[in-house]
């Protein structure tokens, strides 16, 4: 999401590349609730023991925790997608960038 091209000076290129960059944030959004669960069935494993070692539950604490930040990280990398993107957005942004 970070290597995102600049948007073309083309308006419906321009359009076209909002369309994909908005199909991906619906992607990355979508994928919130496999990330729950899986964070979840961690913590159900840590709370019962995991195979009644408790040498793995700090293992399995700091997996949880690398799920949810990369998640978050993923989530931030697209915080331009929280705004709705309308034709005339997408010409302002155009114009800035000639500038």
């Amino acid at each position: 999401m970070e290597k995102k091209k600049k948007l073309s000076v083309d308006a419906k290129v321009a359009k076209a590349q909002l369309h994909a960059y908005e199909v991906l944030t619906e992607h990355v959004e979508d994928a919130k609730p496999s990330v729950d669960g899986f964070k979840t069935m961690i913590e159900k494993m840590v709370e019962r023991g995991a195979d009644g070692s408790d040498y793995k539950r700090p293992a399995l604490l700091n997996k949880n925790q690398q799920i949810d930040d990369r998640y978050k990280e993923l989530l931030n990398s697209t915080g331009r997608a929280k705004d709705p993107i309308t034709v005339e957005k997408a010409q302002e942004m155009i114009v800035e960038q000639e500038a």
